[in-house]
């Protein structure tokens, strides 16, 4: 009889998962999966082990946790990012970066590992209503994007690390450290920081730029929010507490007097069952005393004709 794929044990199929989708420096960049770095360094895209995720729900997880998790994706901010060289269909950049998460789902997203961003534009460090600019003039990126992605991510993840790198693909004074300086400004004072900020339980959180004293104070600060554990229901604030404590209160209270009406209702008919049943006694009690004083009268009869008999017979 054939071995079937899943009647192999797990440790042979993890092999086979790993010859497929556990690639040396292996990188999704935009979104557009996957590409494989060779033996000579070249990047070429892979596709062989894809049509495995088809197979069945079983081999989708398992090989699909394989896939996300062993490579970094990348998403950059260049004006090519939506269109990836040599390849047919879309890619995302940071602008889409919102819509590959949603489009992969929460299971995949938690599987990732490793999210790296390349910024080349000052712009994409800020929201539109945070840069003072001409009312006409157009922007090609802002950070709205990128804070709904990251907003997205902290609503659930399985990161482990974020790695944030500056570079000069923009035309313009847009140089590097410069960029760097612009993403790390105080936390309060950048959305784009905030959104990122509450992305919990990092391993790490890595910034490849050399920072101004002022904007490394941001980056450890900002790392240090990062790397701290993921709020649980034993971790949250008392006031969340409490206020689950009460909800549920409420919710059993609620379920507790639902059923005290059922058993209110209940009672009820049976004390109507009780009420005709006493009424029926009470009858039944009037025509014993009836039947009692009947056979009385009876009996008072039989005595007399006995007695009348006797004298007879005398």
């Amino acid at each position: 009889m054939p071995l079937s794929f899943l009647s192999l044990p797990p440790e042979i199929r993890n092999k086979v998962y790993h010859l497929l989708f556990d690639w040396e420096d292996g990188e999704v960049i935009n979104g557009h999966i996957p590409h494989q770095k060779n033996a000579q360094g070249s990047s070429t895209a892979v596709w062989a082990g894809l049509p495995l995720l088809t197979t069945c729900k079983v081999v989708n997880i398992e090989a699909s946790t394989m896939m996300y998790g062993s490579c970094t994706f990348t998403f950059n901010d260049t004006p090519d990012s939506n269109k990836t060289k040599g390849t047919e269909g879309s890619s995302f950049g940071i602008a889409g970066m919102y819509t590959f998460l949603r489009l992969i789902g929460l299971e995949n997203r938690m599987r990732i590992r490793q999210i790296a961003l390349q910024i080349s534009n000052k712009r994409t460090c800020c929201y539109l209503e945070e840069i003072k600019i001409p009312s006409k003039e157009k922007l090609a990126f802002n950070g709205k994007p990128l804070g709904d992605a990251l907003n997205l991510l902290a609503a659930g993840h399985g990161l482990q690390y974020i790695f944030v790198g500056f570079t000069d693909g923009m035309k313009g004074p847009h140089q590097p450290s410069s960029i760097a300086n612009s993403f790390f400004r105080p936390i309060k004072e950048s959305k784009l920081l905030q959104e990122l900020s509450r992305i919990k339980g990092l391993t790490d959180f890595v910034c490849e730029a050399v920072l101004d004293e002022k904007c490394r104070a941001s980056y450890r600060q900002l790392r240090k929010l990062m790397t701290q554990p993921k709020r649980s229901a034993v971790q949250k604030t008392k006031e969340e507490v409490k206020a689950m404590d009460i909800g549920a209160r409420l919710v059993n209270m609620a379920k507790r007097r639902v059923e005290l009406g059922k058993q209110i209702e209940a009672g009820n008919a049976q004390i109507e069952e009780w009420t005709k049943l006493h009424d029926r006694i009470a009858g039944l009690k009037a025509e014993t005393t009836g039947w009692q004083q009947e056979i009385d009268n009876i009996d008072r009869t039989l005595g007399s004709i006995g007695a009348l008999s006797s004298t007879m017979d005398d």
